[in-house]
């Protein structure tokens, strides 16, 4: 007879407090009650932990732990880092006991950083080596390593007491092994910060700090790690605190708009109403420069989205006009590349060629061969798309004619070059199915799957293999 599945007992504590988080996940930024959102997240902890008793239930574990992290971002936003401290603490506490060893990791590291500012090296140090600990057993060696030679840097002795978050374990075998080597595949994917250089920024010190600067930064933290809402909810504050008194400056209130757009997707969100606020308010930013970078970088997240073509437009042609204006030429004509393939992209493949064969001249007037072979690219797709192979090769030996591999250092120019030899190999392989040799569109094929594996680009080392597997 097979078991049946017992259906739970109610549990008034755990449902007031998932309607604590709701209130406190949906709070904004309230300047006449900005602990309003704090005192939620509270609310919701001391339901899920009363008198000070850890649940048993795992479900619950986490539901204390995202009530407490959400308790430390408040009170770091609030400038109380003691405050913010502690709850890291406890919720690494709540982490370690779900079993959940990447969160516990997270929130020591945070909690490190919290320690640090407030001059507490040793403090720091061995919450440092606690994270490591976590890292290790979650395989990231990478991460356990720079933890532990953080820990390292701030108390060489060692001598520091236990992280307050390592006095509640449960029994002895839970303590923390040293760093380990990661496991051949780790079934969470990469470490994000590891591949994101984003993840070493000098920011990662100020993430829990008072203050936007501070706040932005834990918001792309947050979204790296895999919790948009948190990352929404900064971001929201500060749209919504700019023109207050303390509120953002242009540089992050262009971030901030841009984060809240990538939160609302990633947590599959509708972003209508947030692009087009972003869209409106980039204009208003000073100076030029800035309003370019936001306007392209803006374009770039919504490439995914087909209803917002006309938004991309818009964007892409007002950064082509800051560039100029603020004289960066190169600018000016990538916003412009970014363009004209918005136009290839929609069908409109004679104006698109047009501007493809304009870029291409003042990209080698530049002298910028990064931006030259970017363009010359555009240009030779556009020509195989119209059915002119041979005219399509002409335009990539533009560049692997004339410029040789081997005196090519710069990372993004060898990439550009391997995608330049994976185009003519795709022309070739309809003009000359049938050639042998080092010009082959086999040989060329190989030479660009080579380029794409030394500069790390998996994406591009499929797509060789595919042309390589229609040959």
């Amino acid at each position: 007879m097979s078991a049946t599945t017992r259906i739970p007992e109610p549990d008034p504590a755990a449902d007031a407090a998932r309607a604590a988080l709701a209130e406190a996940e949906s709070a904004g930024f309230d300047p006449a009650a900005p602990d309003r959102a704090a005192a939620a997240y509270a609310r919701a902890a001391g339901l899920l932990q009363p008198a000070g008793a850890l649940p048993d239930d795992r479900g619950a574990l986490e539901l204390l732990r995202r009530a407490l992290e959400g308790l430390a971002v408040e009170r770091a936003g609030l400038g109380e880092p003691g405050p913010a401290r502690e709850a890291r603490h406890r919720a690494a506490v709540a982490a370690l006991l779900a079993d959940d060893p990447l969160a516990r990791a997270r929130n020591l590291e945070i909690a490190a950083d919290l320690g640090e500012q407030a001059g507490d090296a040793a403090g720091a140090a061995a919450d440092l080596r606690a994270a490591a600990a976590a890292f290790a057993a979650r395989g990231l060696a990478e991460r356990a390593a720079g933890c532990a030679g953080r820990a390292g840097a701030l108390d060489p002795a060692g001598a520091g007491a236990p992280s307050p978050a390592a006095a509640d374990r449960p029994a002895p075998e839970e303590a923390d092994p040293p760093p380990a080597a990661p496991p051949e595949d780790d079934p969470a994917g990469p470490d994000p910060d590891a591949a994101d250089p984003a993840g070493a920024d000098p920011g990662a010190a100020a993430d829990a700090a008072p203050g936007w600067p501070g706040r932005l930064a834990l918001a792309k933290r947050l979204l790296r790690e895999g919790d948009p809402v948190a990352a929404q909810r900064i971001c929201e504050q500060a749209i919504e605190a700019d023109g207050r008194r303390g509120g953002p400056d242009p540089v992050q209130l262009g971030d901030a708009h841009l984060g809240l757009v990538a939160a609302r997707m990633r947590a599959g969100l509708d972003i209508r109403e947030a692009a087009i606020d972003a869209a409106n308010a980039l204009p208003h930013l000073r100076p030029a420069r800035l309003r370019a970078r936001l306007s392209v970088e803006l374009a770039r997240l919504l490439a995914p989205e087909q209803a917002a073509w006309r938004v991309r437009r818009q964007l892409l042609a007002a950064a082509a006009e800051d560039s100029a204006a603020e004289g960066d030429r190169a600018g000016s004509v990538r916003a412009r590349l970014r363009l004209a393939a918005e136009k290839a992209a929609a069908g409109e493949l004679a104006a698109a060629h047009d501007d493809f064969d304009d870029l291409v001249t003042e990209a080698y007037r530049l002298r910028d061969l990064e931006l030259y072979a970017e363009a010359v690219l555009h240009l030779g797709r556009s020509w195989a798309r119209a059915g002119r192979l041979p005219e399509a090769v002409a335009q990539f030996d533009r560049v692997l004619a004339n410029f040789a591999l081997e005196g090519i250092d710069s990372p993004a120019e060898r990439l550009r070059f391997g995608r330049l030899l994976l185009e003519k190999a795709r022309a070739l392989a309809v003009l000359d199915p049938a050639a042998t040799g080092p010009d082959s569109a086999a040989a060329l094929a190989r030479r660009a799957r080579a380029l794409f594996r030394e500069q790390e680009e998996p994406a591009l080392v499929a797509e060789a293999d595919r042309v390589l597997d229609e040959l």
